[in-house]
């Protein structure tokens, strides 16, 4: 049997590249086996005290930038509908054969000893951070001190312009740290023009991540990768510490780091106040520490619940979902929100439902002469927009919601985007959902879902057309 395949029981080879085509990625990690089997790898293969921050992070880790985890949980999750019989992996299963449904399965695979579960790219994303944040921690050494001296006891976290919409009120007197966004640094610079040019006490700041830790990765194979990577992220938490030292309140949107659990827990210690807005409906770190955690809706909350039961959860009043009624004086008009590349994610099966999703709004608005417009992610790169508007024609590009919601009853349709909550004021919402894609447990069992099948009948429905 060839590397990489997955044998079932009436003799079928399926290739496991080929799983997330037919698997949903984004419900594989959301069901409460993939923490369990994280929790596994860390109490099989490493040392870590499960009270140390180390475990924590390792367990964040795991969870977040482990692809080997990702792909082992839908194999797990592909058993469930398929009998499998063999399994020829690039790492030994054998272990791992208790969270199998079928039984005397054969697994062929390399050892278990001393395997690396951190993907090997956070070496070239440390490198990056390194250098970034130096740079940062540089510029904040000549001109941070002048911030200092505007005397404030609230401090702001931020890296990009979300910070803003989630803190409007306290940018106005807040201390506002401005640290590296790596993902899109042409974004970051626009949001630190903005900042400089709008408020009193902008600075810059930088992580101080060790240069001999960040040595030690790039030395590091297996086990000892992994160990020294989590030493790199925990190190510079604690030093950055000290810089918090005359602020007695911080604001921060960081539930997607790995390390943010030390950071908040040596500020609590010091009795200082620390609150966490999310910025978007992710389900990240197992791991936080917070006073209190404002998130979009339960199924959030029960996610950081599950590992901290001390911090003080609230729904974020701003998005709670009114109904939204259509009127008859407004025109109807389509909107895809775009969900970007998703397969830089391994997000394969999403990316050809999105596909599929817009071919057919395309083609239903043709039939009804309605307008079909994209609604694209602000981290969408001009390049980015070109190459969608090329590739489906006929379609607009919507730049501004609540312009066209004024003569337009709009009808949203969406994935997952965390876009649903902003848009909700303009139109109405429709998720797509498959027998293997589930936003309900993203978003709760109040939103609208439809079937792909029954699309064109909830969207004529929506708009009252018979």
């Amino acid at each position: 049997m060839k590397n990489n395949t997955i044998k079932l029981s009436g003799g079928s080879i399926i290739g496991i590249n080929e799983l997330g085509k037919n698997s949903s990625l984004k419900t594989v990690i959301l069901q409460k086996t993939f923490l369990v089997l994280c929790e596994f790898v860390a109490f099989k293969y490493y040392n870590f005290n499960k009270d140390s921050d180390s475990y924590k992070t390792l367990i964040n880790s795991l969870f977040l930038k482990s692809n080997k985890l990702r792909t082992i949980a839908s194999i797990i999750e592909f058993n469930k509908l398929y009998d499998i019989e063999e399994v020829n992996f690039d790492i030994d299963l054998t272990d791992f054969n208790h969270f199998f449904t079928s039984k005397d399965i054969v697994f062929f695979g390399k050892t278990n000893a001393n395997q690396q579960w951190i993907n090997k790219s956070e070496l070239f994303y440390s490198i990056l951070k390194w250098l970034a944040n130096k740079l940062y921690s540089i510029i904040y050494f000549f001109s941070g001190k002048q911030a200092e001296k505007n005397k404030s006891n609230t401090v702001i976290r931020s890296w990009v312009d979300d910070a803003e919409k989630i803190y409007k009120a306290e940018f106005k007197t807040s201390i506002i740290l401005i640290y590296p966004f790596l993902l899109n640094p042409l974004r970051g610079l626009r949001y630190i023009r903005h900042c400089f040019k709008n408020y009193k006490y902008p600075v810059l700041v930088g992580i101080p991540y060790n240069f001999i830790d960040l040595i030690r990765i790039i030395f590091s194979k297996g086990v000892s990768f992994d160990g020294a990577l989590i030493e790199f992220e925990n190190k510079a938490m604690v030093k950055h510490a000290n810089l918090f030292k005359d602020f007695n309140i911080i604001y921060t949107s960081d539930e997607y780091m790995v390390n943010s659990h030390v950071l908040h827990s040596i500020l609590m210690q010091q009795s200082k106040k620390v609150i966490n807005k999310a910025h978007g409906i992710g389900f990240y770190s197992p791991y936080v520490n917070y006073d209190e955690m404002h998130m979009y809706n339960e199924n959030q909350i029960n996610h950081y619940r599950t590992k901290n039961k001390s911090i003080s959860y609230f729904i974020l009043k701003e998005y709670i979902i009114d109904s939204y009624i259509f009127t008859t004086a407004k025109k109807p008009a389509i909107v895809f929100i775009d969900h970007g590349n998703l397969e830089q994610y391994n997000l394969f099966y999403e990316s050809k439902l999105q596909h599929e999703t817009i071919l057919f709004l395309i083609d239903f608005c043709k039939k009804l002469e309605y307008p079909f417009y994209i609604k694209f992610s602000p981290q969408t790169s001009s390049t980015g927009i070109d190459a969608v508007l090329k590739k489906y024609k006929n379609t607009l590009i919507c730049s501004n919601v609540e312009k066209l919601s004024l003569e337009n009853n709009i009808l949203f349709v969406n994935l997952f985007s965390t876009a649903y909550y902003d848009f909700s004021k303009y139109g109405k919402v429709l998720f797509i959902e498959t027998d293997i894609f589930k936003p309900a447990l993203m978003f709760g069992n109040d939103i609208e879902c439809s079937s792909f099948e029954n699309l064109e009948y909830n969207i004529r429905k929506k708009f009252l057309i018979n």
